[in-house]
C-alpha cells in the first residue's frame, strides 16, 4: 500500500511539477475516495480530515 506522500508525489510528477497545496489535498481526497469505491480498500493508510476553514486534509 502506498503512503499519502507517495500518492502526492505521483500526482505532482504527472502534473509536471508544482501543484498548489489546496489542489493537491483535494486530489488526494478524490484519489482515496475513488479507490475506496472501486476496490473497497483505501489507497493509502493515512486518515483524511475535514477542516472547516480548509476543506479535506491529510494531516
Amino acid at each position: 500500500m502506498a503512503s499519502a506522500v507517495d500518492v502526492a508525489q505521483h500526482i505532482i510528477d504527472r502534473l509536471g511539477g508544482e501543484v498548489e497545496p489546496e489542489k493537491l489535498h483535494c486530489l488526494l481526497y478524490y484519489c482515496q475516495a475513488w479507490h475506496l469505491v472501486a476496490h473497497g480498500t483505501p489507497l493509502f493508510p493515512e486518515q483524511m480530515q475535514a477542516w472547516p476553514a480548509f476543506g479535506q486534509q491529510e494531516p
